[in-house]
């Protein structure tokens, strides 16, 4: 009787359909395990984690990575992730990975609520909707910390724009200068359509800290119609070198009464307020094209045509 030899344990690959037949049989969970532990075909170890229902012993072989069992099979402990029922046990089973681990990804995956720190961390549409689901959940001003970790540092965003929305403005009003004067414009784009009292300031951050027209130009996009920005708006347009700048910074001019007095005999000298209303230009430097512009002060029109080459 001590030489018998249950069928899991052969060596031989020709018997590993009747070996995993006879684990099939076999429902209970240490047995299974130690199967898995101690059989030395590895579809045999695979068969035998598929049939373990109990989730602690599951999490024993999903936490390790690359584990061999006695005879040098590797575990597949991948099977025993995607077994794993418990949400609790998916969400101690996260926290053994790295942020940057492919497995952790997997695992992520699966768990229903996974902890801040790694919605923040993860990317992808799920992990999109996951963060922000958690951001919803926080408040200022117990939250305060939390909500700057997600604006600092998550990946998705959507749940930084939820995180904007829950840090008012005025309370944390040093906090969120140090994003306006830094190059996320995604961010500053939101924290001025969320608080209107962030569109002049950053228009005076652009003016005070940047000589690139570009960055000035969009600071003045993300400052709406407010006085600051039509008169940056009117400078632009009246003062700058070069003739396209100065006809998109006249079409954003809004509020006309703010352009002062002079433009009226910069307009008689022939130094309008141009916008364009309609140019064709040419292609590949072929074929006609056409200028059509009209003064927003005093209404005169300009067509010109040109045959090309």
């Amino acid at each position: 009787m001590g030489l018998f030899r249950p069928i899991w344990m052969t060596k031989k690959m020709s018997k590993d359909e009747e070996a995993k037949a006879a684990v099939r049989k076999i429902t209970d969970n240490q047995k299974l395990k130690k199967i898995a532990i101690k059989a030395p075909r590895q579809p045999v170890a695979y068969e035998a984690i598929s049939r373990i229902d109990d989730d602690e012993i599951l999490f024993d072989f999903a936490k390790k990575d690359g584990l061999y069992n006695e005879h040098g099979v590797i575990l597949i402990n991948d099977r025993a992730r995607e077994l794993i029922k418990s949400q609790a046990l998916l969400e101690k089973l996260l926290s053994t990975f790295e942020y940057e681990d492919f497995n952790a990804k997997i695992i992520y995956e699966r768990t229903e609520n996974p902890p801040l720190d790694w919605n923040i961390r993860m990317s992808g549409e799920d992990a999109e909707c996951k963060l922000a689901a958690s951001v919803e959940k926080l408040s200022y001003p117990q939250d305060e910390e939390k909500l700057k970790d997600v604006i600092d540092n998550a990946k998705t965003q959507k749940g930084i724009d939820i995180a904007i929305e829950h840090l008012p403005y005025e309370e944390n009003r040093e906090y969120y200068m140090q994003i306006l004067s830094g190059n996320d414009y995604r961010k500053k784009k939101h924290i001025v359509e969320t608080y209107p009292q962030a569109q002049e300031e950053l228009l005076e951050i652009a003016l005070d800290e940047s000589n690139d027209i570009q960055t000035r130009m969009r600071a003045g996009m993300y400052a709406g119609n407010s006085k600051k920005a039509q008169e940056f708006w009117i400078d632009l347009a009246m003062n700058y070198w070069d003739i396209y700048t100065r006809m998109t910074a006249a079409s954003m001019i809004k509020d006309k009464s703010l352009i002062p007095d002079i433009q009226k005999q910069r307009c008689a000298e022939g130094n309008h307020l141009w916008v364009d209303t309609g140019s064709r230009r040419q292609q590949y430097q072929f074929g006609p094209s056409s200028d059509h512009r009209k003064c927003i002060y005093c209404g005169e029109e300009l067509h010109e045509y040109f045959d090309g080459d």
